[in-house]
């Protein structure tokens, strides 16, 4: 009941980072003070959000570097940066899943992702053929 006029539009422009409960009492606060939200603002409001919401997301190049680097080292790190850069999603406030990040991101995820794979199976591949009896070097 302390919050003052924006910050009530706040959580009425962001529902979904509060709650039902004070989504509901802050329309009833901004009624009492005066100001309606009608049906066509709270979609138009509700409209917007998704939108922002939808905006996909762009990762420090660092990541990106460090995960083709793990990459070619045949790193567990390597597949799991790639799966996050490439399939990683968020449910929006309307049930829809969205990527969180961005085509270009994505599409060097996937590269992170595959590359780690076969560099894993390579490496693994070598280890066993190493330790297999009748291949080891003597010294």
């Amino acid at each position: 009941f302390q919050f003052s006029d924006k910050e009530l539009a706040e959580i009425i422009q962001k529902p979904d980072e509060w709650g039902s409960f004070d989504y509901e009492l802050a329309k009833n606060i901004l009624h009492e003070r005066g100001i309606e939200i009608t049906e066509d603002v709270e979609s138009s409001i509700m409209e917007n959000r998704i939108v922002e919401l939808s905006k996909s997301e762009n990762i420090s190049p660092a990541w990106i570097i460090l995960g083709y680097l793990s990459a070619f080292l045949g790193g567990f790190l390597g597949i799991t940066i790639g799966w996050i850069l490439a399939f990683y999603t968020k449910k929006l406030p309307n049930g829809e899943r969205v990527y969180v990040y961005s085509d270009k991101d994505r599409k060097n995820g996937r590269i992170i992702f595959y590359l780690s794979i076969f560099s894993f199976i390579i490496f693994i591949g070598l280890k066993l053929y190493r330790n297999f009896p009748g291949n080891q070097q003597i010294i």
